[in-house]
């Protein structure tokens, strides 16, 4: 009787263990799943972030070089003539 009460412990730890560790197994794909997911995502988003930067740096240039006159309103004919004169159609 006792010999069936102490091979009934060692059984269920052994039992234990090995569920433990299959749980152990499952969350870390889970977490690496997800964090492949995060990573994948963040990289998509820099690479829009990245892309939307070039226009501020493109109009950044543009006011440092002097051709500010471009982005006025009321000033489009004034630009065009400017463009015209250095060869550049629009």
């Amino acid at each position: 009787m006792f010999k069936f009460r102490v091979l009934s412990i060692i059984v269920s730890a052994l039992s234990y263990y090995a569920n433990e560790k299959l749980r152990r197994q499952q969350f870390n794909e889970a977490a690496e799943d997800r964090y492949s997911a995060m990573k994948r995502e963040f990289d998509n988003n820099l690479t829009v972030f990245a892309s939307l930067q070039a226009p501020y740096y493109t109009l950044e240039k543009a006011l440092k070089t002097g051709y500010s006159y471009l982005l006025r309103v009321n000033d489009w004919q004034r630009g065009r003539d400017q463009l015209n004169k250095m060869q550049i159609t629009v």
